[in-house]
């Protein structure tokens, strides 16, 4: 069987860890690393990036680093190294050189008050984290919605051993706490718990029956169907699955999860692992895979133990002033706006030139910032000629993956980040 991503998601959203890795070769002389320290560096970036050499003098994102690497290459450093640095610096020292000057400087400091905090814990109860925490309030001010729906859709093609399928689904739930996780108040506290591993629960839908001309169409109408059906955050389970059968060698297999039990991220560590169970059971081996070595209950508890530091409270008062001021943005809209909020919408996808492309990416490099931070300040610029404000913020989301324990996590962990900027006006 081949799994192979389907471009119909079930939100909509865009699964970057699926994404192939960029690869390139450096533009530079070669210079070797001539530290450990340097070694190390080049080992780190050259997994990261799927690059087969690198040199100290080499640029990280002329190699095709950007954003999310540079997160990887942080958190393996702290790993490897003991380094706590922050993701600033890959944007200031983009050269293994450089990189290694600010190791040296930054490692005294390295590992912090919590960061042994962080262990595997036995209980099945726990808090939520902050991210939970968000959703499961707006899950229970609207508990019909179905906005928070998320989730995959995979085409397998070619021979489908459903016990195989059945053993490496039933193996995910049961190495992933986050797909078995309900949610309920208890004495006025939102409150998770994990459930005993069970096989999520399963829909087949044979198609075969139907015109092939016509297979599509029905394809996208389970998919609607799928988008449109409320997760209990209760009662659960919060993930299920539908199993559709084009042809006699063609499936689609449909992962349907509500957003709190999950993230892009998660996204594509399920389809790998997916795979990898899968071929194990056609083989009849077990596969290959580490277990995790927290729980997402260890993380919530972790994050709240450091909102309690007085690290926590310095970061606080940072943002707050930082943010001080901000007005909301006055974008006009071309037709009133409804008495109450709806959940009508679309998206909008569009084809940028090869050339524009270039230029953006030349610029970025010009200026030291990945393409993501150029798009961004683009996207700025825009929203100021709409509404005549010069001080505009957009949010965006982070991993939430610093550390190297959460790497192979399931589970909601990413951050919102908050980019603020004021616009200057030249004729």
């Amino acid at each position: 069987v081949v799994l192979d991503q389907l471009p119909l998601t079930v939100n909509g959203k865009l699964d970057r860890a699926a994404l192939p890795a960029p690869t390139t070769d450096t533009l530079r002389r070669y210079v070797p690393p001539r530290t450990d320290t340097e070694q190390q560096l080049c080992s780190v970036w050259q997994d990261v990036l799927g690059v087969e050499r690198v040199g100290v003098e080499d640029d990280f994102f002329e190699l095709g680093g950007n954003s999310i690497s540079g997160l990887r290459v942080l958190s393996r450093l702290r790993e490897v190294l003991g380094a706590e640095l922050s993701p600033r610096v890959l944007f200031d020292e983009r050269t293994i050189t450089g990189l290694a000057a600010a190791v040296a400087a930054e490692s005294a400091r390295a590992g912090g008050d919590v960061r042994a905090v962080m262990s595997r814990g036995l209980r099945d109860t726990g808090p939520l984290s902050f991210a939970q925490q968000r959703l499961w309030f707006l899950q229970e001010f609207a508990p019909e919605g179905v906005e928070y729906n998320t989730g995959i859709a995979l085409r397998l093609t070619g021979e489908l051993r459903l016990d195989a399928l059945n053993s490496a689904l039933a193996a995910l739930v049961a190495r992933h706490e986050s797909l078995r996780t309900t949610f309920h108040l208890v004495d006025g506290n939102a409150t998770q718990t994990v459930n005993p591993a069970a096989p999520p629960p399963t829909t087949h839908i044979d198609l075969r029956d139907r015109p092939a001309a016509g297979r599509g169409a029905a394809l996208d109408e389970v998919l609607r169907a799928e988008a449109a059906t409320p997760f209990n955050l209760r009662t659960g389970p919060l993930s299920r699955i539908v199993l559709v059968q084009e042809d006699t060698n063609r499936h689609v297999l449909i992962w349907s999860m509500h957003h709190i039990i999950t993230d892009g991220w998660s996204v594509g560590l399920l389809i790998r692992e997916l795979a990898e169970l899968y071929t194990a059971g056609l083989g009849g081996t077990d596969a290959k895979l580490a277990t995790p070595s927290v729980r997402y209950l260890d993380y919530a508890d972790w994050q709240r133990t450091r909102a309690d530091s007085q690290a926590w409270t310095n970061q606080l008062h940072y943002w707050r002033a930082q943010l001080a001021g901000l007005e909301p943005l006055d974008l006009p809209t071309d037709r009133p706006r409804p008495a109450v909020r709806t959940t009508a919408g679309a998206v909008h996808t569009f084809d940028v030139p090869a050339d524009v492309v270039h230029t953006l990416r030349t610029a970025s490099t010009r200026h030291g910032v990945s393409l993501f931070m150029a798009l961004t300040a683009v996207t700025q610029v825009l929203l100021s000629r709409h509404t005549g404000q010069d001080d505009v913020a957009v949010g965006t989301v982070t991993s939430g993956r610093g550390r190297p324990e959460l790497q192979n996590l399931i589970g909601f962990l990413v951050n919102t980040l908050v980019l603020r900027s004021r616009i200057g006006r030249e004729d």
